[in-house]
């Protein structure tokens, strides 16, 4: 990934019997050589299918996406966890 600017996106999906998308949280971390730190979130409008995270370069991330709708938040264990390393220069 290019810089510290990561585009998080996902196709919603749609299952004819379910209620609405109320909103969509994602959740990230950065990963180091035997150290994981802890998940941060942010929370994005029901009605986006993207998010551009703003994260330290050259650094390795995990990002995950989970969906609420109605009155429950899709289970965490079931989101496919992407990930990846961003480039750039070493910023603290």
């Amino acid at each position: 990934m290019p810089g510290g600017a990561v585009v998080v996106a996902w196709q919603p999906v749609v299952v004819a019997s379910a209620c609405p998308i109320v909103n969509y949280t994602v959740y990230y971390r950065q990963v180091a050589k035997n150290m994981e730190t802890r998940w941060q979130s942010v929370t994005v409008n029901g009605n986006s299918n993207s998010y551009t995270l703003q994260l330290k370069c050259n650094k390795n991330y995990d990002v995950a996406v989970t969906s609420l709708s109605g009155y429950e938040e899709s289970d965490f264990n079931d989101s496919k966890i992407w990930k990846f390393k961003t480039q750039g220069g070493d910023v603290a």
